[in-house]
């Protein structure tokens, strides 16, 4: 064969993989004149990088908001992640469904109780009407954006939680069951076992808050994050690289963090432990289903029965937003697939390469989604809106926030691989995209297909980015459900969500369903 023929197959990958990565360098390409003009004008004024510390009662407000959260996270995770540590991932990957709901679910479920004519709202207003208690209605709001934002992120501590309890073992957890001693001290000594797990889990859940804005927004609690947010929308498009210095300590903690968690990634992956027998008792459902009923199903519940019969009015209603949002969707779970695929075979082939371009994807992703929208706004002032052709400024920006989740999956996939898989397709020669398709890929499509189906959920939902991107003339569905929230519409509202919700519990079960029937055969045959 000549070197011409053999040199083809090559060469066709590497233009589908550029192809494949255009997007996301389309996308770091807008944010790149922000960055510039950010980094040019704190040169020319060094001062404005004090600004941050100006206003340290936000700052204060970040950190105590956050650490809240993270704490309230991991008490919630504690028992699923117990009750979970030998469940398949068909079962395991259940416990993320929250993550791929609105971040506002839970919150504005739960604000529901103390609407205006319930027994808990009258009591807040007959409180408030008495000297020196006319702070309980703002604060019971803060306390419930507080609680609502822990039943949506727990599952990241759950998880977190869930690798920890794996490295225990199974002698260790039979030593501990058999041990004479009281249950305060065998649960003292069971977090002892997975604390380094449970500090990672709280730092975590503290980093990805620091971001945080929707229901602390409409709750108007401080924090730096929220700030930001007003001063985008005050100040000039010119001037918005002044904001953008004003946010540098949680763009820094981002980037630092992103790159301690791709060290945890990849070394997590590459020692992955052995998969464990499946447990199918019913006493272990107990927990994840609390505490999934007080995250998904007390708060879809009470918007079923107050907005059900007004789901065909807000459809009606909102038919192009809703539509824009369809497009969007598909548009950005297609291309998070191909992306993870891609990012499963180059990591095969580079992983380090991979590895340093997750922990720029990540540090962005945890760099607040204000930034993120004002910068690719700048960049696209004058976009037309025209058509699906008005969306594309939304999905540049949703790139840049959320294809880290797809190279995540591609980068585990690549790692998790066994040596003797790897060096058997070394041995055959099959080592193009065909050998690695039939050796790795085909057999990693469930991870894949649910990191994409997690991405295009993560993209419906997304408001932060949405609202600072948002094209007069294209109708915004983000852009809508903050005016809900802010307004207290609370009937449309109850409709939107719950017709989101549902989406959202759509996408969960496809996750679990595909993730049984597309698993490697062998792992199914091992199921007891």
């Amino acid at each position: 064969m000549s070197t011409g023929a053999t040199r083809r197959p090559a060469v066709i990958e590497a233009v589908a993989h550029s192809a494949v990565w255009a997007p996301v360098l389309v996308a770091f390409a807008l944010l790149a004149p922000m960055v510039v003009r950010t980094i040019s004008g704190c040169i020319r004024e060094p001062q404005v990088l004090a600004a941050p510390f100006e206003r340290w009662s936000e700052l204060r407000g970040s950190l105590l908001y956050a650490a809240s959260i993270a704490t309230l996270a991991v008490v919630a995770a504690w028992p699923v992640a117990w009750a979970t540590r030998g469940w398949r991932a068909a079962r395991a990957w259940a416990i993320a469904a929250p993550l791929l709901l609105p971040s506002y679910l839970a919150y504005a479920g739960w604000t529901m109780l103390r609407a205006p004519g319930t027994p808990v709202g009258d009591a807040l207003l007959r409180l408030s009407e008495r000297d020196g208690f006319a702070w309980a209605p703002m604060a019971t709001g803060r306390a419930l954006a507080v609680w609502g934002l822990a039943l949506w992120v727990w599952p990241i501590a759950a998880l977190v939680l869930r690798v920890g309890w794996e490295r225990v073992s199974d002698t260790t957890l039979d030593a501990l069951r058999l041990e004479q001693m009281t249950a305060r001290r065998r649960a003292l000594t069971r977090l002892r076992l997975v604390l380094p797990a449970a500090i990672a889990a709280w730092s975590i859940v503290v980093v990805v808050m620091l971001g945080s804005a929707i229901p602390l927004h409409v709750a108007q609690a401080k924090t730096h994050a929220i700030g930001i947010w007003l001063a985008l929308d005050q100040c000039a498009p010119d001037e918005r690289w002044r904001v953008w210095a004003a946010g540098w300590p949680l763009v820094l903690v981002g980037f630092i963090a992103a790159a301690i968690l791709t060290r945890g990634l990849t070394r997590t992956a590459s020692e992955a432990p052995e998969s464990r027998p499946s447990r199918a008792r019913w006493r272990d459902c107990i927990a994840p289903c609390v505490v999934l009923g007080l995250s998904i199903g007390l708060p879809v519940a009470l918007f079923a029965v107050t907005g059900w019969r007004g789901i065909d009015r807000f459809v009606r209603l909102a038919d192009d937003e809703l539509r824009n949002a369809a497009i969007q969707v598909a548009i950005a779970s297609a291309y998070a697939m191909v992306l993870a695929v891609s990012s499963a075979r180059l990591a095969s082939l580079m992983p380090r390469t991979v590895t340093g371009v997750f922990v720029v994807l990540l540090g962005v992703a945890l760099t607040p989604g204000v930034l993120i929208g004002a910068a690719v706004s700048s960049a696209t002032l004058h976009w037309p809106d025209r058509g699906v052709l008005g969306l594309a400024p939304l999905l540049l920006a949703q790139t840049a926030r959320f294809a880290f989740l797809p190279v995540a999956a591609g980068l585990w996939t690549a790692l998790s691989e066994s040596r003797d898989l790897r060096d058997s397709r070394s041995i055959d020669r099959a080592t193009s995209w065909r050998g690695w398709w039939r050796g790795r890929g085909s057999a990693a499509l469930a991870p894949l297909a649910l990191a994409a189906l997690a991405t295009a959920m993560l993209c419906l939902q997304e408001i932060e980015a949405a609202v600072q991107v948002y094209t007069p003339g294209v109708a915004s569905l983000p852009r809508l459900l903050l005016n809900y929230l802010h307004f207290a519409r609370d009937e449309d509202l109850s409709a939107a969500v719950a017709l989101l919700a549902g989406v959202g519990l759509v996408g969960v079960a496809m996750v679990s369903v595909g993730t049984w029937i597309l698993r490697p055969a062998q792992l199914r045959s091992g199921r007891k």
